[in-house]
């Protein structure tokens, strides 16, 4: 199994560094989050993650070798992507979609053969969607479709699962569901796991460490105790929260504010 070892990493667009200095190591088996702002420089993190833009400065290792280095088939057989949303156009039925993460393991104009069916229906299995697995992509629901995204993912047998916002366009419902899913396939599989959210409360939840971003910067890493506090939040985010712990759980939780009190029946109630 893998983990990732991120060394000094510096990218820029244009001219402006968009990423500066990070550098940080997520172990075998650990599940971490990404928070951060809009612009904070996650979604360009995620890419040089799994290689699809490469670094100016520093590296990103996997199992000591260089990410830069690794050929796409490669990079594919050790880290799975799974996005906010994939637009699939064609009516392609949910196995064959999840068929799609063998692809890696397939030479030119080779076809799928036993044991990948026998891998893409176990990743059915696992994630609860070979009931799915006749029926078109494009007529399941969101919940469905990101469940169905995740068995191609693991598909393709990684030791990395990358997420990015996964759960952005999911009620609530979904999105404990979703996570709950992530977190049991990080327990029993071993999986080594980052997703990027903007939901804290999520990421506080379930995620052992987390990295809070700021301009392209680690501001906070750490456990979610120590990142979620209402102070850096404020710093990062320009808003005040309240920060308290979950009864159930223990883990923190933030309560936004309004920045303007003064419309509110009972201003006096506001936290100063």
């Amino acid at each position: 199994m893998a983990g990732i070892d991120v060394r000094e990493i510096y990218f820029r667009y244009a001219h402006q560094w968009v990423i500066e200095d990070l550098s940080f190591r997520v172990e075998v088996g650990e599940f971490w989050g990404i928070i951060g702002p809009n612009a904070s420089g996650k979604t360009t993190l995620l890419k040089i993650l799994y290689g699809f833009i490469d670094p100016q400065r520093g590296g990103v290792f996997i199992d000591g070798g260089e990410l830069r280095r690794m050929k796409r088939p490669d990079i594919a057989k050790k880290i799975a992507v799974v996005p906010q949303e994939t637009q699939i156009s064609f009516p392609f039925t949910s196995f064959e979609v999840v068929l799609m993460g063998r692809s890696p393991y397939l030479g030119r104009l080779q076809f799928e053969g036993r044991d990948d069916f026998e891998i893409a229906e176990r990743a059915m299995r696992l994630t609860d969607t070979l009931r799915f697995s006749r029926r078109p992509i494009n007529e399941l629901s969101g919940g469905e479709r990101q469940r169905i995204f995740i068995a191609r993912a693991l598909a393709q047998e990684p030791e990395i699962i990358l997420l990015d916002e996964p759960t952005s366009n999911l009620d609530i419902s979904h999105q404990v569901e979703f996570y709950d899913l992530i977190s049991r396939l990080n327990r029993e599989k071993n999986l080594t796991i980052l997703t990027v959210s903007h939901d804290i409360n999520l990421a506080s939840e379930y995620c052992r460490k987390i990295i809070l971003l700021k301009e392209g910067r680690i501001f906070k890493m750490g456990s979610p105790k120590e990142v979620v506090a209402e102070e850096h939040i404020r710093q990062v985010y320009g808003n005040r929260v309240l920060v308290d712990e979950n009864p159930v759980t223990g883990s923190p939780r933030i309560t936004l504010l309004r920045k303007d009190p003064s419309n509110i029946g009972n201003p006096e109630a506001q936290v100063k």
